[in-house]
């Protein structure tokens, strides 16, 4: 287990290098780094937390997947002309208008 300690330097990449199999054994191999990246961004304390305790780990796996997922829609919904609203209907004039 990596010193979680905030004068430990290379604390992000030893946690990092420390759970990412678990996260890509859970939510696969393409979110894996988003969500590892996210999960070592906590605090301290939290940090602390899911590696002491597996439950928390998968809720805390949880929760990012949730938010990238949500992101991920948002992001969607932006990239059509609207937003979600569906494409605007041109009026074509009526012969002898």
């Amino acid at each position: 287990m990596p010193s979680v300690k905030a004068e430990n330097p290379h604390m992000k990449m030893q946690v990092g290098n420390a759970i990412f199999d678990f996260v890509q054994t859970l939510r696969g191999q393409n979110m894996a780094p988003k969500i590892t990246g996210m999960l070592i961004d906590l605090n301290l304390d939290e940090i602390q937390a899911y590696l002491t305790n597996y439950r928390e780990f998968q809720k805390k796996i949880g929760e990012a997947a949730t938010l990238l997922d949500s992101m991920s829609k948002a992001a969607a919904q932006q990239q059509t002309p609207g937003g979600a609203q569906p494409p605007m209907q041109m009026q074509m004039p009526q012969p002898g208008q």
